[in-house]
Parts: structure tokens; sequence; C-alpha cells
């Protein structure tokens, strides 16, 4: 459901070639194009992953209140049991995903609405990660939470050696007047601008004008939108906590 609403987000909002990539060990992840993707376009494509879940989560969970206290005929025991299990599941799953690390959908939200242009604050986000998931690896024994960790630390450290000149790059492009029609021709303009032109492959150029674009368009929604975007992200964050003590509460009931 989780994936399945991230690729409905994709098709409500135009993407093309979508498809849904399995990942060995940690699942599927939906995957679209779209040539130019806004800030709506993605917070609705990230949004459409986990809170339907919590939703369906907390729904299973006001039916299993109410049947403790006798305000619906009483299922197989059986039942109830499972549909504890699976709204645990739900709640427990899509609020994971809420956290704010990169790449899980809540680091995509605070990344793209908060520390885009913030590379500092987006690298220490990313420690945090790493420490977050190895911590609960070693507490729990889970190799598969260790292996995440030591993934999200080796794109961490590559993300650390390009701090400096990510930073001087964004500097530059900040700097600039930005315009969607003449968007890689200013991109370019900034990484020559911080002295970085002849240094850098061609690769190394098309990942920092894709960045710059994204910075660039996101910047353009203005910061109301943005903040807009970040206060959905806390009520879903909210629901999560309001869900988990609604849980303990059901459980001692």
């Amino acid at each position: 459901i989780h994936e399945g609403g991230h690729l409905l987000g994709l098709k409500l909002r135009g993407y093309q070639n979508l498809s849904l990539i399995f990942v060995p060990f940690l699942g599927a992840l939906a995957a679209g194009q779209k040539e130019r993707e806004t800030l709506f376009d993605r917070m609705l494509v990230i949004f459409m992953g986990p809170v339907p879940g919590l939703f369906i989560g907390l729904a299973l969970l006001g039916y299993i209140f109410m049947v403790t206290r006798e305000w619906l005929p009483h299922p197989p025991l059986r039942w109830l049991d499972n549909l504890w299990t699976l709204s645990n599941y739900f709640l427990i799953l899509n609020g994971f995903n809420l956290l704010p690390f990169f790449p899980l959908d809540g680091g995509q939200i605070v990344r793209r609405t908060l520390l885009a242009r913030a590379p500092l604050l987006d690298g220490l986000l990313r420690g945090g990660a790493v420490l977050t998931f190895v911590g609960l690896g070693l507490a729990s024994g889970d190799t598969l939470l260790l292996f995440f960790g030591g993934l999200l630390g080796l794109a961490t450290w590559s993300f650390f050696r390009q701090l400096g000149p990510q930073r001087r790059i964004w500097a530059a492009f900040r700097a600039l007047p930005f315009n969607e029609s003449e968007g890689v021709a200013t991109a370019f303009q900034a990484i020559r601008a911080a002295g970085l032109g002849p240094r850098l492959s061609f690769t190394q150029k098309r990942g920092y004008v894709s960045q710059l674009l994204e910075i660039g368009r996101d910047s353009a929604e203005g910061l109301l939108i943005r903040a807009v975007y970040l206060a959905a992200y806390g009520a879903a964050v909210a629901l999560v906590i309001l869900s988990l003590l609604f849980t303990a509460f059901v459980s001692r009931g």
C-alpha cells in the first residue's frame, strides 16, 4: 500500500515511465520521470506513501477500541488479534518512514522544504540517520538495520567529501537571478563562478545542475508554501505520536 500510494501520486501528477523497483532486503521503490517537477508534485508523491497507511492503521485501531468497549459486535478473538497486529504494522511502518532522515519520506520532505539551501544541516541530518540505524541495529542485533546504516554511512561520507564544492556552488547560484527558462545556463554559470568548472567531470556537472534546478524551483514556490508543507508533515508526525499513545491506551484496556 505504501509504495502503491507513491505510484498513484506519480500517476496523478503526470509522471512518465512509472515503475516499481525491487531492492533486495529493502522492498520496492516507486519511480517515475517528469521533465519539470514542481515542489507540489514531489510533496504529493511523498505524502501519498505514508498517510493512507496511517489512516488505515488508525481506523483498525479505532475499530478494535470500539469492539473492546462493546460498542460493536465482537468478532472471533483470532480475527481481533490479527487486526491488532495489522494496525500496528501500518502505524509503525509508515511512522518509521516519516522520520526526518534522508532517504526516508520524512527526510525527503524536510530536505526539499527546509534543507535544500543549507547543505551543512543536510549533512548533519544524514549523519544522524546513520547513527540512528547503526544504534538500532546494534541494540536489536538486526543485521538489516546495520546493513542499511552502512549504506547510508557511505553515502554520507561521499556527501561530506563534496560539501565544500557544494557550498561554493550553491552560494554562487543564490547570488544569481533564477529563471526557469534559463535555469540550466544559470546553473552552469554558478559552477564557473565558484571556480570549479575545469575540475569537475561532465557527470559531476550534470549532477550539480540537477540539484541547482531543484533548489531554484523549490525556492520559487515561496516561504509560505514551504511552511504549509512542513506544517502538513508536522501534522502527520503528530498523528503517528497520537496513534502510538492510543495503542498504549487500548492495550491497557
